[in-house]
């Protein structure tokens, strides 16, 4: 959330740099400024013009909706939400008692999907196993349920605890 609201304030300080270079370069008696060389004015007004368009895109695409996922079949095409992608995955994990704190995020890149998983694992067993038999079934299960080829799935370890014994 921080970062977010970081970034946020930073889009809004170009914006208000922007606006101020276009009423200093068109309208330079509102500024009082004396730099009356015209290759400066040139110059202000093509960065400024550059942060306006860059914070109008940014603003734009904040209120675009993703398109998700398609997958074509003889009868049309059929739209996949990341949110029904993370879902399943999520399922996935939860039946594993031994996988704890799950972080999914799922995207593109390049035309691909990927899938990335972050948790934590208790367990006694070979980690390279479990991680394995991990990304086999996310795989498998979103190939088998949506039809979707799964190019990467990603799982990264956050913490690691070995299961205590009982003792008898």
């Amino acid at each position: 959330m921080w970062k977010k609201l970081v970034f946020f304030l930073a889009w809004i300080g170009i914006f208000i740099l922007s606006i101020f270079g276009f009423i200093y370069t068109l309208v330079p008696n509102l500024l009082r400024i004396d730099t009356n060389t015209l290759t400066f004015k040139i110059i202000t007004l093509n960065i400024c013009i550059l942060y306006f368009i860059i914070t109008m895109l940014k603003l734009f695409s904040l209120f675009t909706k993703k398109e998700g996922y398609k997958v074509k079949n003889e009868n049309g095409v059929i739209y996949i939400s990341e949110d029904s992608i993370r879902s399943i995955v999520k399922t996935i994990l939860d039946r594993d008692p031994d996988i704890k704190g799950a972080r999914i995020k799922s995207g593109k890149s390049g035309g691909k999907l990927y899938v990335s998983v972050t948790l934590e694992i208790l367990s006694n067993d070979n980690i390279a196993e479990k991680t394995n038999s991990i990304q086999g079934a996310i795989r498998e299960e979103l190939n088998s349920r949506l039809d979707l080829n799964v190019d990467r799935v990603e799982v990264k370890i956050s913490k690691v605890s070995v299961r205590k014994e009982p003792t008898v």
